[in-house]
């Protein structure tokens, strides 16, 4: 039997452990979790039970990423 998790909060960064990609939770419909990744892109879907929040290493690599302010890298359109 799958382990029972909480859903986390909007704006959560977590890793579906399905596909081990790293998303944002962006709202929950039914059973599910909308997750898109964090440099925009084509959200998916996930059970909570699927999902775990983020470690530090891949919350900092998400910053870096998409910058601390939620820029894109060289986006120049401010």
């Amino acid at each position: 039997m799958a382990e029972q998790r909480d859903a986390p909060p909007n704006g959560t960064l977590v890793v579906d452990e399905r596909s081990d990609k790293v998303g944002v939770v962006m709202g929950h419909e039914g059973p599910n979790l909308q997750l898109r990744p964090p440099r925009g892109g084509r959200g998916w879907e996930a059970r909570p039970s699927a999902v775990r929040v983020a470690t530090a290493d891949e919350q900092r690599t998400a910053d870096v990423a998409v910058g601390r302010d939620g820029s894109l890298p060289g986006n120049a359109c401010e």
